[in-house]
């Protein structure tokens, strides 16, 4: 094959991977394949906590996010909120970050690895945003759902229901007994 052929098949190859893109089912088939307790059945999309007026409006806005008012109902991330979106951002072009994501959060959160024996799946590859939003939350720890929203977007009630120890739990409160981030047993329990 010549040089002008590989070329040509190369930009091809290129053009056809633009069209069909990793799409959230093949990044849930992915995750699910890694991690153990994902629902293979929901795509990983965002939710409708991800949807609010005050989110979708900063979306749309790249080099001006819209910020709400201190006494909105509205939780914000401290770089956010202070305007300060080069510390996670590009700065000539907003939509790319400064770092890969699992470098990302941990340049200023903990670094759970090195915190617990056993950390959850999605935080040990910095699929922070399974959870949290990052830049503002109507809830707490700019966590995406509430309660045990958070869990069953991934893990389903089913699932968790198969675990004899959960017979006669709370099932509206796994953090009462789960660390979400990490443990020091398989069950990351508190």
């Amino acid at each position: 094959m010549s040089g002008k052929n590989k070329i040509i098949y190369l930009l091809l190859a290129l053009a056809l991977f633009s069209m069909v893109r990793c799409s959230s089912t093949k990044v849930n088939k992915t995750l699910t394949f890694f991690f153990d307790g994902v629902d293979d059945s929901q795509p990983l999309v965002p939710g409708p906590a991800n949807t609010s007026p005050a989110v979708t409006a900063a979306k749309k806005t790249e080099t001006s996010p819209v910020i709400p008012s201190p006494e909105s109902r509205f939780k914000l991330h401290k770089p956010y909120q202070e305007h300060q979106c080069g510390k996670c951002h590009d700065s000539t072009n907003m939509s790319l970050l400064i770092r890969p994501k699992i470098e990302l959060c941990f340049s200023c959160h903990d670094a759970y690895e090195k915190k617990y024996a056993f950390v959850h799946g999605p935080v040990s590859v910095g699929y922070c945003l399974a959870c949290h939003n990052p830049h503002m939350s109507e809830n707490s720890k700019l966590l995406t759902r509430v309660n045990e929203k958070v869990c069953y977007y991934c893990h389903t009630k089913k699932q968790v229901l198969q675990n004899k120890k959960h017979e006669g739990v709370d099932l509206s409160n796994c953090t009462g007994c789960h660390n979400p981030h990490g443990g020091k047993d398989p069950g990351l329990l508190n």
